[in-house]
């Protein structure tokens, strides 16, 4: 759902096809580290520039409290972009 209030935390380039997106209600505090002693922890943000952390320093990632508005046209419908971009078929029926 677009209102839908959530954090997504996706791997770049994950080398296993179970390293899937993980979603998180957007109330959390997520603190993220790296496990090796001897590496450093890199997190790209959209619209950010890449972070970069020694193994000892972790990282919180929250939701911001500040929002951007943005402009869409008044018959914008989003599952029907949806549809669209995923070539699903069939409409919606409204029960009674």
């Amino acid at each position: 759902m677009p209102d839908a209030g959530v954090i997504a935390m996706t791997p770049i380039c994950p080398h296993t096809l179970s390293n899937r997106s993980i979603i998180f209600r957007d109330d959390v505090r997520l603190r993220v580290r790296s496990r090796n002693v001897d590496s450093t922890l890199l997190v790209a943000m959209d619209g950010q520039r890449n972070l970069i952390s020694c193994a000892d320093s972790p990282i919180e990632i929250t939701i911001s409290p500040l929002k951007l508005p943005l402009a869409q046209s008044l018959d914008y419908e989003h599952f029907a972009v949806v549809r669209t971009k995923l070539h699903w078929s069939g409409g919606f029926i409204e029960k009674k």
